[in-house]
């Protein structure tokens, strides 16, 4: 019996000793259990000081140095607690009860972090349970192969769930073009099925499997739901995203989130990905795409409690949830997206243009007598905030710097004018050009929504960005902003 399951034992049974069902004379009790109790006690902590011993050293598990280390000093409190309370042959029975059942919360955290400490020697991958799973595989390429795969899938009460896919655009990801190739499922204690897709056509069976409430497990949910969704497939049952988890955990910190970093930050385990970006389009899998495809799925279901118990501890529980939740509105979102009048949006470009040139010759002329050289008029360039504001020092006019703020003192002046309608259409051409993004399938402009996106944990969005659509965007492009 180790270390964790004697303590635990211990403080059960010290507690279960001042129970309201035992005699009133607690110094009578605890005279003889006392004695034992500090005794084993001193064991107990003794064993566990020289396992910090061993890990003092190590560099490469100060994840768990630094948790472990904090239990250590928990340890030191309980033992104060012990011994105060057999010291005390006076002391209320049921406040000794109380006492007791708060060490053994603490208990329950420091077993917690006892078992995360045994992971120390895991970064070999044979050493990971969910990676000797993942080369049992089952690889299906037909309907009978899959109702057999799936039997047990429909008691299990959590699926972890991953998809490979062919990417039309080696760049990016694109809904509407990309192939789904494989859908890898996995539970507890089960080897993975890697059912491929473009074998298997029947997939009622499937679709009713995902359509169960029992929890999915993804790494970027917001991916993988996506890509099922184009399948055919309706998702049932809550989500727990680790990537939207490891984000919550280490907001602000600047860390990565995908999947290989979660699992050596988290698991102490080296996850290969050299076959993430390989063919899988080719006719036959190779036995290395298997495997890579198997990991990635299995590993999830050990990733999973790691982060759960980060976010239980960090009292991170409700944030998760609420952004758990709003996934499948992401998903919509994207695949929704927004309209654009392609040949609207055309022409009040064109005009933007034809504006900033019209603005431009203006500046020329402000700016044509101050800045000569041998060679004629030397155009400076109006976006510069330094070379503008030495052009506006040459006419006389001292601004302390080229902020908006600081020009409109100056609005007298018919070039500071010219300077902010010049500013305005610049900011109009380059924020609102989404002619490249209208998506040739749907004719619609398909943002990227990235829950968590910013340090603060705010929204952002890309490609396009949409958030600094200005007014005269919306209106001229017939682009409905409040759909955002």
């Amino acid at each position: 019996m180790d270390l964790a399951s004697n303590l635990q034992n211990e403080l059960l049974n010290m507690i279960k000793i001042f129970t309201k069902n035992e005699p009133k004379e607690p110094e009578k009790v605890i005279e003889p259990e006392g004695n034992n109790f500090k005794k084993e006690f001193q064991e107990l902590y003794d064993q566990a000081k020289a396992e910090i011993e061993k890990i003092k050293d190590m560099d490469s598990l100060e994840y768990v140095k630094k948790y472990y280390l904090e239990r250590y000093e928990k340890l030191l409190k309980i033992e104060a607690e012990a011994e105060e309370a057999k010291n005390n042959p006076e002391i209320d029975k049921d406040k000794f009860r109380k006492k007791l059942v708060k060490i053994y919360k603490q208990y329950e955290e420091f077993n917690m972090l006892y078992e995360t400490a045994k992971i120390q020697n895991r970064f070999p991958i044979e050493n990971s349970k969910a990676f000797e799973l993942a080369k049992q595989y089952k690889y299906i390429t037909s309907h009978s192969e899959l109702e057999e795969a799936l039997k047990p899938f429909w008691n299990s009460k959590e699926i972890a769930i991953d998809t490979e896919n062919v990417w039309i655009n080696s760049k990016a990801p694109d809904y509407f073009q990309d192939k789904n190739r494989l859908i890898q499922l996995a539970i507890p204690d089960q080897a993975p099925v890697l059912i491929d897709m473009f074998s298997i056509k029947e997939t009622e069976l499937l679709k009713k499997l995902l359509a169960e409430p029992s929890l999915k497990i993804y790494q970027n949910a917001k991916y993988d739901i996506s890509m099922l969704q184009q399948a055919g497939f309706k998702l049932g049952g809550n989500i727990f995203d680790c990537m939207i988890a490891g984000k919550l955990l280490e907001m602000g910190l600047k860390k990565h989130h995908d999947l290989k970093s979660l699992v050596k930050q988290y698991l102490y385990i080296d996850l290969p990905k050299e076959m993430q970006k390989s063919d899988w389009n080719r006719p036959e899998l190779t036995r290395e795409q298997l495997e890579y495809s198997a990991r990635d799925v299995t590993i999830l279901l050990e990733l999973y409690p790691y982060l759960a118990w980060e976010l239980k501890t960090q009292k991170l529980i409700e944030p998760a949830k609420m952004e758990f939740a709003v996934i499948p509105v992401v998903v919509e979102m994207e695949l929704t997206g927004i309209y654009c009048d392609k040949e609207r949006m055309s022409l009040l470009l064109n005009e933007l243009e034809i504006k900033k040139n019209e603005i431009t010759e203006k500046l020329d002329k402000h700016f044509s007598e101050t800045n000569n050289d041998l060679f004629g008029y030397k155009r400076i360039d109006y976006d510069s905030p330094m070379q503008l504001k030495e052009s506006l020092h040459k006419l006389n006019i001292k601004v302390e710097d080229t902020a908006e703020e600081t020009l409109q003192q100056y609005l007298e002046h018919e070039v500071i004018g010219n300077i902010l309608d010049y500013r305005e259409v610049t900011k109009a051409l380059s924020s609102f050009n989404y002619l490249p993004y209208i998506h040739p399938v749907t004719r619609r402009i398909h943002p990227g929504y990235f829950q968590t996106g910013t340090d603060t944990g705010r929204f952002s969005c890309k490609k396009p960005n949409l958030r600094p659509m200005t007014s005269i965007a919306a209106a001229n492009c017939n682009v409905n902003k409040s759909t955002l």
